[in-house]
């Protein structure tokens, strides 16, 4: 059986290809489910074109069984999907996860660019739970229009007979000005970590 693995934490690597990075944690950290780095591709081009930072900036989580590529907004608010997934991998298994902090800032022709920072899940995890906000509600929005739902309220992906097409899900904490300033201080925070280089990434990778 293969030995964990890990980066050194708090590195930023700044105007990278984020895909071919993730790309190459990927080939050594993950033995299964490796397809799921397709559905993570996927956002990340989606994310390239999008306005708001907060729409762009992710937190990978890299496991010997499969990727997941979550918002960190959403990583934030109490019972989302982000939220359960990001605290899965500590309190319910002892999966091996390397994690890192991915912002899109635009694209080529082959690729999606960005910033890509390194943390270490443990110390994450422990912020995170410290800052975890309530849900107050859920906004569905549809070509037309939106529709506010309370917390738990379950909903579907088809169109509204009032509002359109489908379009997104949000959910929203009960307050909006704290979770603004919780990412601030991620932002500023990861702002102040080293700056590493692409040549040295790997060699980091060391075992544990």
């Amino acid at each position: 059986m293969s030995k964990a693995r890990k980066l050194k934490e708090n590195v930023k690597f700044e105007c990278v290809d984020v895909i071919d990075i993730m790309g190459r944690v990927l080939d050594v950290h993950t033995e299964h489910y490796r397809s799921d780095f397709g559905i993570d591709k996927k956002i990340l081009w989606s994310a390239s074109v999008k306005g708001e930072r907060k729409d762009r900036t992710y937190v990978w989580m890299c496991r010997k069984s499969g990727t997941w590529l979550l918002r960190e907004r959403d990583v934030y608010i109490r019972d989302t999907r982000e939220n359960n997934t990001f605290r899965y991998y500590l309190e319910q298994t002892s999966e091996p996860v390397i994690l890192l902090i991915v912002e899109v800032t635009g694209y080529t022709a082959h690729t999606v660019t960005g910033n890509i920072c390194t943390v270490d899940y443990r110390k994450y995890y422990d912020h995170v739970m410290k800052e975890l906000l309530p849900v107050e509600s859920i906004v569905l929005t549809y070509e037309g229009g939106s529709k506010i739902l309370e917390p738990g309220t379950a909903f579907d992906g088809y169109p509204d007979c009032r509002y359109g097409k489908f379009l997104s899900f949000e959910y929203q904490p009960r307050t909006d000005k704290k979770l603004k300033e919780i990412l601030w201080n991620e932002r500023y925070r990861r702002d102040h970590f080293d700056s590493g280089d692409v040549d040295s990434l790997m060699e980091t990778l060391s075992l544990v």
